[in-house]
């Protein structure tokens, strides 16, 4: 969801203080650090050194604010945090919840704060804010949920390739869907719900959507997962979007991805596919990187295009705990719109999340 003009002004304006205060987070930290560790090291002898003293005055302090700053930061992200789930746990009880309602709360606020820049592009910074409010229903398989900018409203290029310039044109809105969401269990498959609801909007777009996904060993080194999502909304008529991944470890930290995304449009009697294959590194906990090659065409009217080919490395790493993170992503694409001329690009992303729950965090992992 893009933000109100009025918003997005705001936020290009802290957008900056806001980076600067990460860094000086880290700078304090350092110095906390290197407290510690000349500790460490320095004879006995030198502890009585009046200079010595003083620079151990000054390191102190500099640990006391940067102590002081990570509480604040701690202090006012959980109790945003805490505030969205108590939002979602006093609507549910309106309607007539049940006593899980607190512990089975999925809600979350995330904030994405994007700067664009390629050849054929000025330069762009778009703040994005994405919410869900989940709210238990009956017991943990029926829930209502409120949400911005799901996948179904995406294109096939804005859900694979949001960091690409020709992504960035796309349509985007700022409804909200509000749906009655059932998690069907099933022992093969990982993931299987259907929804019913409406757009939220000056005319109400009544939608269905069902969803499922599921993985398979094809041998002791490949892995299959395949998704499928069917979805209908009355502005947009029937649509399917279908993804097929072809996964094989290569070392412990090194995971290759051979991916086919496919998404059909019945209104539109279009077909868009991407092809793509995608080496995974995840280079400790916290930093990760993503080299991947790929092209993008679509089917209409009997006819296939080539719409776009790229290449493209993301490095992905954490700022701070689970809820901080930033990611680098440069390449260079051939998108038919520019004739196919090369087009440079990169795109650095700030992500914010505000959620108390325990597996709705951000990770360094880009598969």
């Amino acid at each position: 969801m893009s933000l109100h003009p009025a918003l997005s002004q705001f936020f290009r304006y802290i957008s900056a203080p806001l980076l600067i205060f990460c860094l000086m987070l880290a700078e304090k930290a350092e110095a906390e650090a290197e407290s510690v560790y000349q500790l460490a090291l320095l004879e006995p002898s030198v502890l009585g050194d009046p200079s010595y003293q003083r620079r151990m005055r000054k390191l102190d302090a500099n640990r006391t604010t940067a102590v002081k700053i990570m509480e604040w930061v701690d202090d006012t992200h959980a109790e945003w945090s805490e505030d969205i789930t108590y939002l979602g746990s006093y609507l549910d009880q309106l309607m007539g919840g049940t006593d899980k309602a607190e512990a089975e709360n999925k809600s979350y606020l995330k904030i994405d704060l994007d700067l664009y820049h390629s050849k054929f592009e000025d330069t762009e910074f778009e703040p994005k804010v994405r919410f869900r409010l989940d709210l238990p229903v009956l017991k943990e398989r029926l829930r209502l949920v409120f949400e911005s900018e799901p996948d179904q409203a995406k294109d096939l290029g804005e859900r694979k390739l949001g960091a690409f310039p020709t992504t960035q044109n796309s349509t985007t809105n700022d409804d909200i869907y509000a749906s009655f969401r059932y998690w069907i269990e099933a022992d093969k498959w990982t993931s299987l719900s259907f929804d019913s609801g409406v757009r939220v909007r000056a005319r109400p777009d009544i939608f269905s959507r069902a969803r499922g996904v599921r993985s398979w060993s094809m041998t002791d080194l490949w892995l299959f997962r395949f998704s499928q999502e069917l979805f209908w909304f009355e502005s947009r008529g029937l649509g399917t979007q279908t993804q097929f991944d072809f996964d094989r470890p290569l070392k412990e930290r090194f995971l290759f991805r051979k991916t086919i995304a496919l998404d059909w449009s019945e209104r539109d009697a279009r077909y868009d596919l991407i092809n793509q294959f995608s080496l995974f590194h995840n280079y400790n906990e916290v930093t990760a990187l993503q080299y991947a090659v790929g092209m993008q065409s679509d089917y209409q009217s009997n006819q296939a295009l080539a719409r776009n080919y790229f290449a493209h490395i993301t490095f992905r790493s954490r700022l701070y705990k689970d809820w901080l993170y930033y990611q680098f992503n440069s390449g260079v694409e051939y998108a038919r719109e520019h004739q196919f001329q090369a087009n440079p690009f990169i795109t650095v992303r700030l992500e914010i999340l505000f959620s108390d729950d325990a597996g709705k965090k951000l990770h360094s992992a880009l598969h």
